[in-house]
């Protein structure tokens, strides 16, 4: 089974040679923006970053996560706005495998999650994920590994993290729950799980996106699969809108592949399981 890579093309000799504005007859030509690449990956350093990829710490440094290094599960880097890029963290499986979120928390520490890996295994004998802290020097902590309780009702393969309001942090697992079709759960800084929301298909199936927190204090997110429309292509639901309350009432606020009149595309490969502890570069 493959990890699902978002592959960003063409970006890093992309040149934008003018972008205009119309406002009724007047036009306004902007500056033209010029995009430098600043490091190539090459995989002794880590390859392939994905998820909540960067973040700029308070330090001024960019935070990020990259998945596929040689060794194949992923590493944490810091770099400077220049591109000078410092391995801070490898992972080694036990301690977690393809980070997929990091955050800086209100406390100044880092705090993400890693889809595979840890001390827990699923039903396939895959490492179930991992939720962990880390200081600004790469020093890591694994707070909680999923699939701790019995039949991974906690939830398993986490995917991203967004601290709310309260100081707690949200996220969302792939598959696992009472109907191993995913979770939402909140975790403390010190790494105490509850489970709010159980996908069961019709509310949504195999979120694979982060949440966010709105300014009217709700959870927004996406799933995969699952919801109230499927087609040929899609017998398990086209995916789902929804926003959540911090307590974890959820409401579906649109189904996918609702419109009457529409051309589906054949869907890429069927999202599976991270294979822990490999690289696809």
């Amino acid at each position: 089974m493959q990890r699902i890579v978002n592959k960003l093309n063409g970006l890093s000799s992309a040149k934008t040679y003018g972008v205009f504005v119309l406002y009724a007859t007047m036009a306004i030509a902007l500056r033209a923006q010029t995009y430098t690449t600043l490091l190539s990956f090459d995989f002794k350093d880590g390859g392939k970053p994905q998820g909540q990829a960067l973040v700029q710490a308070t330090n001024g440094y960019l935070y990020g996560i990259a998945s596929a290094p040689s060794d194949g599960n992923g590493t944490v880097f810091r770099m400077t706005t220049g591109g000078v890029l410092t391995t801070i963290h490898k992972f080694h499986d036990s301690d977690g495998s393809g980070p997929n979120g990091l955050v800086q928390a209100n406390n100044g520490e880092f705090y993400g999650t890693t889809s595979s890996g840890g001390a827990n295994l699923d039903a396939e004998g895959i490492g179930a994920g991992t939720f962990f802290k880390m200081t600004a020097g790469g020093a890591l902590t694994t707070l909680y590994s999923f699939c701790a309780q019995s039949g991974c009702t906690d939830g398993e393969h986490p995917i991203g993290l967004v601290q709310a309001t309260n100081g707690d942090f949200y996220g969302m697992t792939t598959l696992g729950g009472t109907t191993n079709q995913g979770t939402i759960f909140k975790i403390t800084p010190s790494g105490t799980p509850t489970t709010l929301v159980n996908f069961d298909g019709t509310n949504g199936y195999a979120p694979n996106a982060a949440l966010i927190q709105a300014t009217d204090g709700n959870f927004y997110g996406t799933t995969f699969e699952g919801g109230a429309n499927c087609t040929t292509n899609f017998p398990a639901g086209c995916g789902t809108l929804f926003k959540m309350t911090r307590s974890g009432t959820l409401t579906t606020l649109y189904s996918f592949c609702s419109q009457t009149a529409r051309t589906v595309p054949t869907p890429p490969a069927r999202w599976s399981r991270p294979t822990m502890g490999t690289s696809t570069g």
